[in-house]
């Protein structure tokens, strides 16, 4: 294949497309990895929240568009739990499992785009 061909080929490819759909994939796999951690039941290790009725490990969503992923939960308790109130210390849930998982979704996409480069 001459620079030509390649360079036309490379045109064709829709990377922002590829990164997208990776980045939503590995977007959900967080949002399960979050739900993971509000599993354990009181009594446990408490550096995560017990899961007490479910309502906050229900409430964890995904929304992945674009360049962009959102995990988080829709209830109020998610603030609080993340950052403490005056009479609770913190128990962050979703900043450490974002954090745990950061590189794995950069390497992911990287992989992602580097494979559909690699198809041409």
């Amino acid at each position: 294949m001459n620079l030509v061909d390649l360079a036309a080929s490379l045109a064709r490819l829709d990377l922002e497309a590829t990164g997208a759909v990776t980045l939503a994939s590995e977007a959900h796999r967080i949002g399960d990895a979050v739900r993971d951690v509000l599993s354990h039941p009181p009594g446990d290790a408490h550096v995560y929240p017990w899961k007490q009725t479910g309502a906050l490990q229900e409430s964890i969503g995904v929304s992945a568009e674009s360049a962009v992923a959102l995990v988080g939960s829709t209830d109020p308790v998610a603030a609080w739990q993340e950052h403490g109130t005056p009479t609770m210390p913190p128990r962050p849930f979703l900043a450490p499992v974002a954090l745990e998982n950061a590189a794995a979704v950069a390497m992911a996409i990287g992989r992602a785009v580097a494979t559909a480069i690699g198809g041409v």
